[in-house]
């Protein structure tokens, strides 16, 4: 799903900052804490931000579109 978040994002001219939790340790400490949690164990990915806003349920890329959608149009 990831590999093919990024690429919907790329083909529709978003800009976006794509985030490797597993080699960024300062940014996993700041996810989990905005989802105020001790674990990202069982957090779904991608994890999309727009805004304030997160998203950790993104199980197909409808919903991952449906979510972009709703935020630009």
């Amino acid at each position: 799903m990831c590999d093919e978040a990024i690429k919907i994002i790329e083909e529709n001219a978003f800009s976006f900052k794509h985030i490797d939790i597993e080699t960024n340790s300062e940014e996993l400490k700041a996810l989990k804490y905005q989802l105020n949690i001790a674990s990202v164990q069982n957090v779904k990915f991608p994890v999309l931000k727009i805004e304030d806003q997160l998203y950790t349920n993104i199980e197909t890329c409808n919903t991952f579109i449906k979510i972009l959608k709703s935020h630009f149009e």
